[in-house]
């Protein structure tokens, strides 16, 4: 499945159309994509959902530095 955007090789020069990706992590509980962007100007966590590819975000949830990696933690009952 795409996820909204085209990953390309080329220096993408748009804000709008391109993800300067480090980690992307898949939460099967609730079938979410999570992208840690790093890009320059609007870096953060971005989600999508699995089953459609939508982005569930409205702009990147802004992690005060550009995110490398996403870990979920797992929750004890």
């Amino acid at each position: 499945q795409k996820v909204g955007k085209t990953v390309v090789s080329a220096p993408c020069t748009s804000t709008t159309d391109c993800y300067t990706f480090s980690d992307i992590a898949y939460n099967k509980v609730l079938g979410e994509f999570y992208i840690a962007d790093g890009l320059a100007t609007a870096p953060g966590v971005r989600i999508f959902d699995g089953a459609t590819g939508t982005e569930k975000t409205t702009k990147p949830i802004d992690m005060k530095l550009p995110p490398a990696s996403i870990f979920f933690y797992p929750v004890q009952p």
